[in-house]
């Protein structure tokens, strides 16, 4: 609150009570805009300050989803994340690359699992489902695949790491035929 101290020298004035409530009215009056002005300068300074703050997490944000563009292409793994529809949501080239030559391309995941027709495709199809970590092998053309499915709680996306193990496998079978 404020307090006002009207000291008046001359007792005629003193005793005009229009004179003191005009006088009143406009002290009051010019308190009220002062504050005003003063609550208004207030909010503009808050205002500024949010606006700087979500500028800096806006950046972070991009900066963050950059990093992970960065470290999904960086992979040597194929690397593609379902939204809760199993509709490709992101991926890198590696992922592309196996999915074109599984036969699963198609944006709509589970549509090219149904046209895919062998049994790795039905046990992926379950895990997508389901929303079940699980672990594939999945043959094809003399190569062989591991596919892994891991939920992901947020929205309940999947991600889903392809590589070819074709290689390993062939080191295994070398190993035990000795």
């Amino acid at each position: 609150g404020v307090f006002v101290h009207i000291d008046i020298s001359d007792p005629e004035i003193g005793d005009d009570q229009e004179f003191i409530s005009s006088l009143i009215g406009s002290i009051a009056s010019s308190l009220r805009r002062i504050h005003a002005e003063t609550a208004l300068q207030q909010e503009k300074t808050l205002l500024r300050q949010a606006l700087k703050a979500t500028s800096h997490e806006k950046q972070k944000s991009e900066d963050l989803a950059h990093l992970n563009r960065e470290l999904m292409d960086a992979s040597t793994f194929g690397l593609c994340l379902l939204d809760d529809k199993n509709q490709v949501r992101i991926e890198n080239a590696m992922s592309d690359e196996l999915r074109q030559f599984l036969g699963i391309a198609d944006k709509d995941f589970l549509k090219a699992l149904d046209e895919c027709g062998v049994p790795s495709a039905l046990m992926l199809k379950d895990a997508l489902a389901t929303r079940s970590a699980k672990d594939i092998i999945w043959e094809q053309n003399g190569r062989s695949f591991h596919i892994t499915v891991r939920p992901v709680r947020v929205n309940n996306w999947a991600l889903l790491a392809l590589w070819d193990i074709t290689g390993e496998l062939e080191e295994q079978n070398r190993i035990l035929a000795f």
